[in-house]
């Protein structure tokens, strides 16, 4: 019994000494046909090296040195074959992303064009000379559901070029984002930060009230530790009108300083001690904005 129990036992070491080397061997040379020029070569030299060495190869060794082989040859395949793929660029909300041809991409501020629509303001700066296209992505919320039309912008290698569309069929009384986007002549998408604006028709271009309500900056970029001065208009004289200072795409509520005024008009002064983008918004004694002042940017 024991006799054959040894012989079926043999029969798959003899199936992998005889057969298994040579459809390794088969294998190994078909992925060798697919390798580059470099790694095979490098292989061969490996192992010619290995064969001068004296040392005694079973045939159970050269299996694993077969198998050995293969295996690197798959490992220089999708070496290779990583380092050459194709480069794509994420496309998601966090802002400011970039191309190869573009460097970067801007959300702008907006400006009230009439009862239902706003001009949005964005910039770009290219990487190369090349062109892209553009448009906003907005909506009442951050999925940003809506798109503008696009146009077309030619480009030269460090410019940056303004552009301006405008957004239709907007609510009154609602907070809506948006953000800039642009795709260069490969494909490759980049977009600026989501911003966010509070539409109001009585902010609108077509109220006459506009004018009496202003807020004006002297610029629009400081230094950390800088005073910024902010001269304002306001139509109705009341204690309780007051200019507060947002981040860019804050609440109204949430403010992070505020002073009260009390004069037609004038000016105060703020200090900005931490990095970022801001604006100021001038209340009303109910509470409701009626000016914002440009964005403005502070750096260390």
């Amino acid at each position: 019994m024991y006799k054959n129990i040894f012989k079926i036992a043999c029969i798959p070491l003899l199936f992998s000494m005889f057969v298994l080397p040579a459809n390794v061997m088969a294998s190994g040379k078909a992925h060798q046909n697919q390798m580059n020029p470099y790694h095979q070569s490098n292989l061969v030299h490996q192992y010619k090296v290995k064969k001068n060495h004296a040392y005694y190869y079973a045939p159970q060794d050269q299996q694993i040195a077969y198998l050995y082989a293969i295996i690197a040859q798959l490992q220089a395949q999708l070496a290779f074959l990583q380092a050459n793929r194709p480069v794509t660029y994420p496309y998601t909300s966090g802002g400011n992303t970039s191309t190869r041809e573009i460097s970067r991409v801007v959300t702008g501020s907006v400006e009230a064009d009439d009862s239902d629509s706003v001009s949005m303001e964005g910039k770009i700066t290219f990487a190369r000379d090349t062109k892209a296209r553009v448009w906003f992505e907005y909506g009442a919320s951050t999925n940003l559901p809506y798109s503008t039309e696009s146009v077309e912008i030619d480009g030269d290698d460090g410019d940056t070029e303004d552009f301006e569309l405008t957004a239709t069929d907007l609510d009154d009384n609602k907070t809506y984002y948006y953000r800039a986007v642009a795709k260069d002549s490969s494909g490759s998408f980049a977009e600026g930060v989501i911003k966010s604006f509070r539409f109001d028709s009585r902010n609108n271009n077509d109220n006459d009230n506009d004018e009496d309500w202003s807020l004006e900056l002297d610029d629009n970029r400081y230094e950390t530790g800088d005073i910024v001065r902010v001269e304002y208009t306001v139509e109705d004289e009341n204690n309780d009108n007051y200019i507060a200072l947002f981040e860019v795409g804050d609440d109204d509520d949430d403010y992070i300083s505020r002073i009260f005024i009390n004069d037609e008009e004038g000016s105060v002064t703020f200090r900005i001690n931490n990095e970022g983008e801001y604006e100021f918004r001038l209340f009303d004694e109910d509470e409701d904005v009626q000016a914002e002042s440009d964005e403005f940017e502070v750096e260390d």
